[in-house]
């Protein structure tokens, strides 16, 4: 019955395309719809043909198709069920070289490590270009955690909550809150989203001190050789920046010897609310009872990241000298620089002590005009207890050149130092004061500070391990710097015999084998 067959092959389109029915519907009764609708067509041929259906049936080839139909199905519904599982166990792969849609290591620790609920308020619209890369990576970061509830809102639909937190379009459109604080990125970055996560839980905000006055790198200066863009990245990290002298007059009722004229009677005095103190190769040495004063401050439990400078004397080669790390006289000369394209005065860090500032820190730190730094625990007046240790050191082929006035140098056996030679140290102890300002003073000292201006802020990882080191002062270790992830470009280097190999594959053997199986299949034809 010709009815019959129509319905029949109709009702077998509609049982064969349910899976694609749930995939858009579900369990729904469009689903249950359409498979009963099939089911009753299937009946309908197998009822009005019976005899034509029986012969069918009994057929080898119809066999071999409910055999090839059966195992078609089969597959189908299997890759329908990974399909289904995937979707409702959703987990990303990033398979890019340079981990570009993964999360470092220290976000993801932040986001476990989460103690409240944070809400992300993220104001754009779904017709925006940056809505999906905002909502990617959003939902990235909840991923981790069932304590970052992210919320998209239409800023225009919601002008209230837009307004509450002062939206603007070319503003920070993306707000992280928890009860008491919050956090605003600049962009969709992920050392500006982890440390406004991180701002939206913390406290106050600490404060920054530059010292100035001895001819110390400008934070106001914006050429190659000022530090602003060190300063910014230090607001950007949810500090407070200022700067600071270290001068100070007599107490009340004190006495001044008019004639005097070594300091005895100044009192030198660092500021109260002062979390950190940093101090950029003077040009000026810093005076004896300023050193003193620094030096009484760390061990009280203050924090100070000190850097030198070769060929001048600053005054941080005796602040150092107190806490057992003594800033040699020379200029560390670094050969293998000229490799990366620097100066052989630029030395490059090339290796790391464990420290929590060098933590998972593979990348080096290029740093001109060092000076190399020494543990020594006999130092005059060195602060008892104390522990220094070097955290980062140049290359073997380094050494201390210490005649370098005419901008010539040379290793001279016996008068200079050969590498690998210390260019960063650190140096802590416990303070004993009842009035002390945290449970450990610390002390960073660099043999450079030429790595921090705007010159050589950008190379390597020179700003990176800078917030890194001042996170560790300010006790903010929680604090991260992570440098943005490029798309590098994948090469295969080729043997000339290997590109042969691929040439003759490609150009010759495939395009023969082709036409040899087409040549052969028409033969068999043409006897056929």
């Amino acid at each position: 019955m010709l009815l019959g067959q129509v319905l029949g092959g109709v009702g077998l389109v509609l049982v064969l395309s349910t899976p694609l029915t749930f995939m858009f519907a579900g369990f729904g009764w469009l689903f249950f719809a359409k498979l009963m609708l099939g089911a009753a067509f299937i009946a309908y041929y197998l009822i009005s043909n019976r005899g034509r259906a029986k012969n069918t049936l009994g057929n080898r080839s119809t066999a071999l198709w409910l055999i090839t139909a059966t195992t078609t199905l089969l597959f189908i519904f299997a890759l329908f069920a990974v399909n289904f599982i995937a979707f409702k166990n959703q987990k990303e792969f990033d398979m890019t070289r340079d981990g570009l849609y993964t999360l470092a290591d220290q976000t993801v620790k932040t986001l476990k490590g989460l103690n409240e609920t944070v809400t992300v308020y993220a104001f754009y619209r779904s017709d925006e270009p940056q809505f999906r890369a905002a909502k990617e990576t959003l939902d990235r970061y909840a991923s981790f955690t069932e304590k970052l509830k992210v919320e998209f809102v239409d800023p225009v639909s919601k002008p209230e909550l837009a307004e509450k937190y002062q939206i603007r379009e070319n503003g920070s459109r993306v707000v992280f809150t928890s009860k008491m604080y919050e956090g605003r990125p600049k962009d969709l970055s992920e050392q500006e989203l982890t440390n406004a996560l991180i701002k939206s839980t913390s406290s106050a905000l600490k404060k920054i001190y530059f010292l100035k006055g001895h001819g110390e790198l400008d934070i106001d200066d914006e050429s190659r050789k000022g530090a602003k863009a060190a300063a910014e990245l230090l607001r950007n990290e949810g500090y407070t920046v200022e700067t600071f002298e270290l001068s100070g007059g007599a107490a009340a009722g004190q006495t001044i010897d008019l004639g005097a004229a070594n300091a005895a009677h100044t009192q030198v005095k660092i500021p109260d609310d002062a979390q950190v103190v940093i101090i950029l190769a003077p040009k000026t040495p810093l005076a004896d009872p300023e050193v003193q004063a620094l030096s009484a401050w760390i061990e009280k439990g203050g924090k100070v990241f000190a850097a030198a400078h070769a060929g001048r004397v600053t005054g941080v080669e005796k602040l150092a000298a107190l806490w057992h790390l003594e800033v040699r006289g020379d200029l560390i000369v670094d050969p293998s620089s000229q490799l990366k394209g620097l100066s052989p005065a630029v030395v490059l860090a090339h290796s790391y002590e464990q420290h929590p500032i060098t933590q998972d820190f593979r990348v080096p730190v290029a740093m001109p005009f060092t000076r190399s730094l020494s543990v020594k625990d006999a130092l005059p007046g060195a602060i008892a207890g104390a522990t220094a240790k070097l955290i980062a050191q140049s290359g073997k082929d380094s050494w201390g050149e210490t005649e370098f006035a005419n901008g010539q140098a040379r290793f001279d056996d016996g008068k200079d130092q050969k590498g690998p030679l210390g260019i960063i140290g650190v140096s802590t102890k416990k303070p004993q004061a009842a009035d002390k300002l945290s449970d450990e003073g610390r002390l960073v000292v660099s043999g450079s500070a030429e790595f921090i201006d705007a010159s050589s802020f950008a190379l390597a990882g020179n700003a990176d391990f800078f917030v890194n080191s001042i996170n560790y002062l300010a006790e903010e270790e929680g604090k991260i710097s992570i440098r943005p992830k490029q798309r590098g470009a994948t090469r295969i280097a080729l043997t000339e015999t290997q590109g042969e190999v691929i040439k003759f594959f490609s150009l010759d053997l495939l395009p023969v084998a082709i036409l040899a199986i087409g040549v052969a299949v028409r033969g068999v034809r043409r006897r056929k």
